[in-house]
């Protein structure tokens, strides 16, 4: 499917009650023809501090996890998670597996962290309402491809209809994509990084990570 005419996502907050007690809500705006759906709880641009290849995870656990309000940075990530200064593995499952744990933050304060749900896993098609949902409800999704880790915080899709029609991602390693670049450490994402390896694409899946006091 063609993109269409590519524009800035509109940045703002909106609230919503559930069950009588207000909750954060991302933006949404629509037009005769689409939707625009972006985060508004803030989050911090981060670079991955080291050049390895998958070294962006951990920055992009430190946005997630910042973005949930736990004071850590990717380095203490790293340590927490594997007892060193280096990931013990380059998988992506198994770094997004590894993260389901306890993080402490600097003033002993404790989390705990689980995935709640990974789409396009196994190489099937992405379940688009689900992340459409998920990114409404700010939840923090991790998208991993063939080459990188980013966080999602914006998409597009068509009104009435849960089928994404382009996406924006919080990147770590922005400044070595080619890729339309939006605020500082923000891209579009290209339409190969939306659809699974399995089938020609980059997409190895969406992660919807939480972190819980």
């Amino acid at each position: 499917m063609p993109y269409p005419a590519r524009r800035r996502f509109l940045w703002g907050a909106a609230a919503a009650s559930l069950a009588g007690v207000p909750r954060a809500m991302a933006l949404r705006s629509c037009d005769e023809r689409e939707c625009a759906v972006t985060r508004h709880a803030p989050f911090t641009g981060v670079r991955a501090t080291n050049a390895t290849m998958f070294a962006c995870w951990a920055a992009t656990m430190e946005m997630i996890l910042r973005s949930s309000g736990v004071d850590i940075d990717q380095r203490a990530i790293v340590v927490q998670t594997f007892g060193g200064h280096e990931a013990v593995t380059h998988d992506p499952r198994k770094l997004v597996g590894a993260v389901q744990r306890v993080y402490r933050e600097p003033n002993g304060a404790r989390w705990r962290v689980s995935v709640r749900d990974v789409h396009g896993a196994n190489g099937e098609y992405l379940d688009e309402s689900r992340i459409i949902r998920a990114l409404e409800n700010e939840a923090g999704l991790l998208v991993a491809t063939a080459d990188r880790m980013m966080m999602l915080v914006g998409l597009r899709h068509v009104w009435g209809k849960d089928d994404i029609l382009q996406a924006t991602a919080a990147d770590p390693t922005v400044e070595g994509r080619k890729s339309r670049r939006l605020d500082p450490g923000v891209r579009l994402l290209e339409r190969a990084e939306l659809v699974p390896v399995t089938r020609g694409g980059q997409l190895l899946f969406v992660a919807d990570i939480e972190a819980a006091a």
